[in-house]
């Protein structure tokens, strides 16, 4: 195939850490673009705020868009984990046929951008991989040596090819490096903010890639689509508040298996984006210059009624 890619691409970064190693990203991508890419860059950053990071032509710096979980207009006494929420933020900002997420304390592998463009150009849904390591030492967007973490392997890792995408599963869809069309995140009302947003698991990577395979879309996992991922950063302070509800584990009473059995045969999200009727229209307005909604609910956890309020 061509080595470039014409369609155009958003790439979108997402942190809620103080210390999330932007600098690894930047260079780790910015060496392997090709004149010929068509790219535009997303950073969804919860210390928005708090910092003025120099971006270059197509790359935005936002904060995530309002919620009642977490920032100004939370409902809850604390922050909590919206991951669901930054990602559809990103969604609403991309211009490009196909959007690309990245987590924060990454650096890209060196075939990440070859893999983007194939599966851009073959019209597949592209699961990434991973390796959380310790002590990493990064120089010029490469990785010069770092300490090996066994309990951070992926564990897709055996199943994969070192220069094609094979077949995947809806399990295997890691938020932390994944490649969708925009299309398809509108098709089911992007990702899961109702259900997934403060909980527990998170689990909202796994929930959007089961729905995106009851919609009719192929899904594969691809070791060029790599990351390291610094697994000691992960447990800086302050962290977001994340929620479990029933007992933990039980298929039958706990909130994170009342997700799984609720997205098992759903082909779209049930969010409410106050005053617009799915993300697609969401995204348009935003498009044009138009901000964001307040929300003012839930004021209730959706798994047993508890107010936010109290959380």
């Amino acid at each position: 195939m061509d080595a470039s890619v014409h369609n155009p691409i958003t790439i979108a970064y997402l942190t809620s850490r103080k210390e999330c190693r932007f600098e690894w990203f930047r260079t780790s991508l910015l060496r392997q673009l090709l004149p010929t890419d068509d790219v535009q860059v997303i950073i969804v950053d919860f210390w928005h705020s708090e910092r003025n990071w120099t971006v270059l032509k197509n790359w935005f710096h936002v904060p995530p868009k309002p919620t009642v979980w977490q920032g100004p207009y939370r409902l809850t006494k604390k922050d909590f984990f919206a991951p669901s929420n930054a990602r559809n933020t990103a969604l609403c900002y991309a211009k490009g046929s196909h959007i690309v997420y990245v987590d924060d304390l990454s650096l890209l592998g060196d075939r990440w951008m070859e893999a983007v463009r194939d599966a851009v150009a073959q019209g597949y849904i592209c699961c990434g991989a991973f390796q959380k390591v310790k002590n990493m030492n990064v120089w010029g967007g490469r990785m010069m040596n770092f300490e090996h973490y066994p309990e951070g392997c992926d564990q897709r890792w055996p199943n994969g090819d070192d220069n094609k995408a094979v077949p995947g599963y809806a399990s295997w869809l890691f938020g932390c490096s994944v490649v969708i069309p925009v299309a398809a995140l509108e098709k089911i009302n992007g990702w899961p903010e109702a259900i997934c947003d403060a909980s527990g698991t998170g689990a909202e990577d796994t929930s959007t890639g089961q729905v995106l395979v009851n919609t009719g879309h192929i899904l594969k996992y691809d070791r060029r689509l790599f990351t390291y991922e610094s697994e000691e950063l992960h447990q800086q302070e302050p962290q977001m508040h994340r929620i479990e509800r029933g007992i933990i584990g039980d298929k039958n009473n706990s909130m994170s298996w009342a997700v799984v059995r609720m997205v098992q045969n759903a082909k779209h999200f049930d969010n409410d984006f106050h005053g617009f009727p799915d993300i697609a229209a969401l995204r348009r307005h935003i498009l044009k210059g138009g901000e964001f909604p307040i929300p003012k609910t839930p004021e209730h956890l959706w798994y047993n009624g508890t107010a936010l309020s109290e959380l």
